[in-house]
């Protein structure tokens, strides 16, 4: 979670505390769930997903930028949504373009169901990319076993 708020500080403006380290925007609780991503017995990216009741929704989403553009994204979302079949949404800040281009790509390529996506202001973030869906039935991507993720 560390690595994710240095490399968005570009963005929000966070600056580290005089321990070095980041407030972080997303505390794993009872209603939000953290998983990481292993990758050859290292943890190369992460997500956590909020449970509204009648939705879920994407609150952090990374995969290390060294591990970026090999798939791990994609797989580390549909097993997410796999785990978790009804209502989903995702957010982007405006300004994170990169994220946008990953999530547009990435949603555009799996079988969500009643896809949309619009701005939307977040109480929390301000204006965002908003995509929301509805997530069927488990989406069977070529993956070796050890990249599952696993709870913390």
């Amino acid at each position: 979670m560390q690595a994710y708020e240095f490399e968005f500080s570009a963005i929000t403006g966070k600056v580290p505390d005089s321990q070095g380290r980041m407030d972080l925007d997303t505390e794993l609780s009872e209603h939000t769930s953290g998983w990481i991503l292993w990758d050859q017995g290292a943890p190369v990216g992460l997500a956590a997903i909020k449970d509204h009741g009648d939705h879920r929704e994407v609150a952090e989403f990374y995969i290390v930028p060294s591990r970026r553009k090999a798939g791990l994204g994609r797989t580390l979302a549909s097993m997410t949504f796999d785990r978790f079949p009804g209502a989903w949404v995702v957010k982007q800040l405006i300004t994170a373009s990169a994220a946008q281009d990953f999530w547009g790509r990435t949603l555009a390529g799996l079988d969500c169901q009643d896809l949309s996506e619009d701005r939307y202001l977040d109480p929390y973030w301000g204006p965002v990319v908003r995509q929301r869906f509805t997530w069927t039935q488990p989406n069977s991507l070529p993956f070796p076993p050890k990249a599952l993720p696993s709870p913390p």
